[in-house]
């Protein structure tokens, strides 16, 4: 705005903002604001112009919209989102909740609210809760663990699990052939770990020992491709779902 008036008057400035045609109302506010700051902040005076917000019509899905998205989500997420329909949780109350917000034998959710407001009891769909059981049934959680948590809260000991597998498949293949060529120890041992790691450079490498004409590197190399192809399904498996 500095660049088109003269910021040090306020009459100047209330003129400017007037005559901008294409802002909307409530854009025009929010300039307003950040510019009274400034006013009050330069001692300076003005008659502050006062801008009604356009009403505008909340553009709310259907219900059969949003059973649609669930309809098409993964398993996991279609869980969440039948409970956010359901009980129209906020997305930090969702991902607060604990067996203890739980009243399973009534088929209720009593979330902590996310502005300390008081308690409630929300219903679920019969649905949603033999979804929730189902899904209780294959998780061990305990008292205190979050349901959903976001990526970045999941516990180390549930990811270490995975590349703990890879790392048993791994040794049982080096066990069950043991590598007597010196030549492509290296990359072999290389590309049993970066396949684990779920590299693509483990997959390549893979790729190479196949190719070769030794037995020997041919079975590592399927080896090392068959756990870097498991490995990339199991992480994206568990970030995804």
């Amino acid at each position: 705005m500095q660049k088109h008036t003269s910021i040090s008057n306020p009459e100047v400035v209330k003129d400017f903002i007037a005559r901008q045609a294409h802002w909307s109302n409530a854009y025009k506010e929010s300039v307003v604001n950040a510019y009274a700051h400034y006013v009050a902040l330069s001692r300076l005076y003005w008659k502050r112009p006062f801008y009604k917000r356009d009403e505008r019509i909340p553009n709310v899905p259907t219900t059969e919209q949003v059973n649609k998205i669930i309809a098409h989500a993964g398993k996991k997420y279609q869980l969440i989102f039948s409970i956010l329909r359901d009980t129209g949780l906020r997305p930090v109350e969702l991902e607060r909740l604990t067996l203890r917000n739980l009243d399973l034998d009534r088929g209720l959710i009593l979330p902590n609210t996310a502005k300390g407001g008081s308690g409630r009891a929300l219903k679920l769909k019969s649905s949603t809760e033999a979804m929730l059981k189902e899904y209780l049934g294959r998780n061990n959680f305990n008292t205190s663990q979050r349901l959903f948590p976001s990526a970045n809260q999941t516990t180390p000991s549930a990811f270490l699990g995975l590349p703990l597998l890879l790392v048993g498949l791994s040794l049982l293949g080096l066990g069950y052939r043991p590598i007597t060529v010196a030549s492509s120890r290296s990359k072999i041992i290389a590309g049993y770990v970066l396949a684990v790691l779920g590299g693509l450079i483990g997959l390549i490498l893979g790729i190479e020992l196949v190719e070769t004409a030794n037995e020997e590197n041919k079975f590592h190399g399927k080896a090392i491709l068959a756990i870097g192809v498991l490995a990339l399904i199991l992480y994206l498996s568990y970030y995804l779902l």
